[in-house]
């Protein structure tokens, strides 16, 4: 139910370019997560069924093992994301169907830790050099933590990746296999299941779409 990957040049992708693009891949997702969302829920995907949409847009990640992710209480998977955009783009339908931006860092930081969030990471794989492919990648992720990181402009996120039967059946996408280490090029970060709640004191701009 993502859109078909298309080819992407990352090296040379703006911005401004990058914005207008993930919101029309974000459009495209909430309409087929409204259907979703009138589905029976599926085991193990927590957070799609309702909430907000989030879409931050990145200039490259990186996804690999947790160091220590034997240990039960530690969650298997870290992912960095770098150089986000300072606005993240939401699409919520309660209290009414509406868009607009939140502030990155104010939200991430006010987000309540528990709530059940989904994510899928959409970007072309990089080689070490950072030269991205052609064609984005999807990994999807059960979230179980999430920060503001060290560096300006980073993002930490940790959890499990939903295994890919879960995944390709739940949103209709090949997902790529599970990487020890994995670089990326520019690409989006899809969070679903944001409590609304969360939310009120974090917008900058909601746009209805009655």
């Amino acid at each position: 139910m993502f859109p078909t990957p298309v080819s992407v040049n990352s090296a040379h992708l703006s911005r401004r370019a990058a914005l207008c693009r993930g919101g029309a891949l974000a459009l495209a997702l909430a309409d087929d997560v409204n259907r979703v969302a009138a589905q029976e829920a599926t085991p193990g995907m927590g957070g799609v069924e309702s909430g907000a949409i989030l879409v931050q847009i990145f200039s490259s990640a990186n996804l690999f093992r947790t160091q220590g992710s034997g240990d039960p209480d530690m969650a298997p998977y870290t992912l960095y994301i770098q150089d986000v955009a300072d606005r993240t783009l939401f699409f919520a339908e309660r209290p009414e169907a509406a868009m607009g931006v939140v502030p990155t860092n104010r939200f991430i930081d006010a987000l309540a830790a528990g709530a059940e969030l989904t994510a899928a990471l959409v970007a072309p794989p990089a080689d070490i050099n950072g030269v991205a492919e052609e064609t984005e990648s999807v990994w999807v992720l059960a979230l179980s933590d999430w920060g503001v990181g060290e560096d300006p402009g980073e993002l930490t996120y940790q959890g499990s990746l939903v295994p890919a039967a879960d995944a390709e059946t739940r949103f209709g996408v090949k997902v790529a296999p599970e990487p020890t280490w994995q670089n990326t090029g520019a690409g989006y970060f899809f969070i679903f299941g944001v409590p609304e709640t969360s939310m009120a004191d974090s917008e900058d701009l909601r746009l209805m779409l009655g």
